[in-house]
């Protein structure tokens, strides 16, 4: 195997946002449902959502700008030191 797919490594990427947003509406329900009625309870479920927003809306911005159909050499990736084969790459 030559190249990899950049795509490949959004893949854990998707992944672990889907399992963010499923634990986000799992608190934020859970806050909404079983905390303490108050002014407090609004404005921890304000800010939980929103850093989790800004987090992930953050985080895409930054890696929208690679091109995921690109693809590259897990060489480029290991150190090559001279006279050692980096595990027949």
């Amino acid at each position: 195997m030559d190249a990899i797919p950049v795509f490949a490594l959004f893949v854990p990427y998707f992944l672990v946002l889907f399992l963010s947003g499923l634990f986000l509406f799992f608190n934020v329900f859970h806050l909404w449902r079983y905390g303490v009625e108050g002014i407090g309870t609004a404005l921890l479920l304000f800010a939980y959502i929103s850093l989790f927003f800004l987090i992930a809306g953050g985080s895409w911005v930054l890696l929208s700008g690679y091109a995921l159909d690109g693809t590259f050499a897990l060489t480029d990736l290991l150190p090559s030191f001279s006279g050692v084969n980096s595990f027949g790459l």
